[in-house]
This record gives C-alpha cells, structure tokens and sequence, in this order.
C-alpha cells in the first residue's frame, strides 16, 4: 500500500498512518525480490508430486512423498509453496 501511496505522500507519513516503522518498511523495499534456487526447486518438486497424485495429494501427502525421495519438507512448508504454486489439492 506504502508503495502504491509513495508517489502522493510522503514515506514517513505513510508509515506512521500504516503503524510501520520506517526503517523496517526501507528494508522491506531493499530487500531482494528473486526467488531462490533451492526455493524454486523445492517449488518444481511440490508441484510435480502434486500433478503425479493428479491434484488429489495434500501438504503432509506431498511432504511425506519428498521426505521419500530425499528431499526434507515439512508439511507447514509444502502447504506454504502449494499456496505460492496456487495448488489446491481436490479430493
């Protein structure tokens, strides 16, 4: 919102309206918007588990298929890069 907002107010005023501290908002806005390597791995691993069960595996299913085939991801980690893939398992 801050960064839509920047270009009418100022920063400073938008982070006290928002009740954001301003150094943490500055390093919010440096920080690197790349996706990592193994994050984007992990990304191709869930979402092939997932197409392989044909949409029906969930995040412990999918998290215990990876544990199996050597890769450690927890189910609260699946179900997070399920919803960053936009996966909804069906059952």
């Amino acid at each position: 919102m801050i960064e839509a907002l920047k270009e009418s107010y100022a920063v400073e005023q938008l982070c006290k309206t928002f009740g954001v501290h301003r150094s943490s908002y500055k390093y919010w806005a440096q920080r690197s918007k790349a996706i990592k390597p193994k994050r984007l791995n992990e990304m191709a691993w869930v979402t092939s588990i997932f197409r392989e069960s044909n949409g029906s595996a969930g995040a412990r299913t999918i998290a215990g298929v990876a544990t199996d085939r050597g890769i450690r991801l927890s189910r609260y980690r699946a179900g997070r890069l399920m919803k960053q893939c936009h996966l909804v398992s069906c059952q």
